[in-house]
């Protein structure tokens, strides 16, 4: 069952105004959880139910009982602790920039043709100007076209392949934090990334023994960032649902607490390089190497 577009938009529009609303080892080779070098190759492969209490529906926010609203007190407060008390201010500040770009990128300008407006393209640009955690919902969005409006599922599309970079001295300097000076354990290292994506950026290198590598570094703040905006955005689908028990039925927190959960494991380099181990060892342990590849993670 699609979501309807107005129910969709309702949803969006909480998901934004909440966060502003809300202020509250050694030198050999080693993984660690902003870190991965792996062997340099590509992976290839073969070609109205359940909303009843005590015998009754609920429709408005009135049916709602004390130890409900506990709850969502209890929720409201443990986001804001695990954000902490700088990621109020800072994300409000944050997101002041953001409406304030997408406005002036929509506002006619003299002398210019009237830029092309439409919802999902204000949205879109305004999930990429948010951040990495907005441009992974519009991932999400663009890779559930039976959940979403389909003119939105083709605009967040754009998501999937546009991530600015970060400049090659914070990615060294993140490098260098992790592994210890570069020269050290690489003989080259590519300054250009081969790709950027919301999370971590990667580069390609050779090591000081000879094999080609890349390695795959998170970029810096960006796990402060996704667990304060995952904890707002978890907080306003559980308001939502408060004031509207009627959406109870489309477990719109339970989604967002899966996502929430998917997308705080991928801040876990240890856990992706002992997950690639795992299917390097079921490929070695089913001759299946010819079929499919993994990376070696050094």
């Amino acid at each position: 069952m699609k979501i309807p577009e107005r129910f969709f938009l309702a949803t969006i529009s909480l998901l934004l105004a909440l966060p502003t609303a809300v202020t509250f080892a050694p030198l050999e080779l080693r993984r660690s959880k902003r870190i991965d070098v792996a062997s340099s190759l590509y992976i290839s492969t073969p070609g109205r139910a359940g909303s009843e209490r005590s015998g009754r529906v609920k429709k408005t926010i009135q049916d709602r009982t004390p130890e409900e609203a506990a709850r969502l007190i209890q929720d409201i407060i443990q986001a804001a602790v695990e954000a902490g008390p700088r990621a109020g201010p800072a994300r409000t500040f944050q997101a002041y920039l953001a409406f304030r770009d997408t406005f002036r990128e929509f506002l006619p300008r003299p002398g210019r043709s009237p830029p092309q407006f439409s919802v999902p393209r204000v949205l879109r640009s305004l999930f990429e100007k948010l951040g990495a955690t907005y441009v992974k919902l519009g991932q999400f969005i663009a890779s559930s076209p039976t959940l979403f409006p389909k003119e939105y599922v083709l605009e967040f599309q754009k998501c999937l392949d546009k991530t600015d970079p970060l400049e090659w001295s914070i990615i060294k300097g993140v490098i260098e934090q992790e592994l210890g000076p570069i020269s050290s354990s690489f003989s080259y290292v590519d300054r250009k990334p081969l790709a950027s994506a919301s999370i971590a950026q990667v580069h390609a290198a050779r090591l000081k023994t000879g094999e080609e590598v890349v390695i795959k570094v998170q970029k810096p703040g960006i796990d402060k960032s996704l667990k304060a905006d995952l904890g707002f955005i978890y907080v306003a689908s559980r308001v939502l649902e408060f004031i509207q028990p009627d959406w109870e039925r489309t477990s719109l927190s339970g989604v967002v607490g899966d996502i929430r959960s998917s997308m705080l494991e991928e801040l876990d380099f240890e856990k992706e390089a002992r997950n690639n181990e795992d299917f390097r060892r079921f490929l070695a342990e089913n001759n299946l190497m010819k079929e499919a590849t993994a990376p070696k993670v050094f």
